[in-house]
């Protein structure tokens, strides 16, 4: 099941990768870009020699503003068309990869609040809750059951999200183990040594678009 979604993980990493590659060709006119880019450097290069108080220094400066404005409007076009497909396949991406399905000896974290009596036999739970609740807890059986003042909600096996169920006074909140993709042996600075989905989906997107950029420079999809 870990080889599975990891390369279901990486199907999407390189096919998303390769949808906002694609969709910058059509857009971007990388010529035009490429002479933007020359203009700048070489407006760059005038003013270091041109008086500040000159009026060549001005409309060298309203150039360059000119410029960037091209620039930055031919560079966010390509995002009216990724923006919102992005955003609906990342919440499902969330959905699916985010944790791992309970399961027998998985760790639960429990969150109640409210006032009662919790008692679950395959958690290992037996408490009277006043305001607030939390612990870890093992599921110790298949058929678990969380009776919350008296009434029994089920936790299904191979639920892969956040569970909430709420009783007249109490709310539970029941949060499955996050889902390692890649364990390296070393801690990196700021990130560490455990990436979730997201960490896996960057790494595997840095892959895709360092090696599909070369080969995508090479096709033209514009007549």
């Amino acid at each position: 099941m870990v080889l599975s979604d990891f390369v279901l993980l990486s199907f999407f990493a390189v096919g998303l990768s390769l949808f906002s590659q694609i969709i910058n060709k059509f857009l971007i006119d990388e010529k035009l870009v490429e002479n933007i880019k020359n203009e700048m450097k070489d407006l760059n290069s005038k003013l270091k020699n041109v008086d500040p108080n000159s009026k060549d220094f001005e409309t060298i400066q309203n150039r360059q503003i000119e410029l960037n404005t091209q620039l930055m409007k031919m560079q966010l076009k390509p995002m009216f068309f990724t923006f919102l497909p992005f955003i609906l396949v990342f919440q499902v991406m969330a959905s699916m990869f985010a944790y791992a399905p309970i399961d027998l000896n998985s760790t639960l974290n429990i969150n109640i609040q409210g006032t009662g009596d919790i008692y679950s036999e395959c958690l290992n739970i037996s408490t009277h809750v006043n305001n607030t609740f939390s612990q870890e807890a093992k599921v110790s059986n298949t058929e678990c059951i969380i009776n919350l003042n008296n009434i029994n909600k089920t936790i299904n096996m191979g639920e892969r999200k956040i569970i909430k169920f709420e009783t007249q006074h109490l709310s539970a909140t029941i949060i499955p183990e996050k889902k390692i993709y890649i364990h390296l042996p070393f801690n990196l600075p700021l990130v560490g040594n455990k990436f979730g989905w997201l960490g896996t989906y960057i790494i595997l997107s840095l892959i895709s678009t360092m090696v599909s950029t070369p080969i995508l420079k090479k096709i033209s999809f514009k007549k």
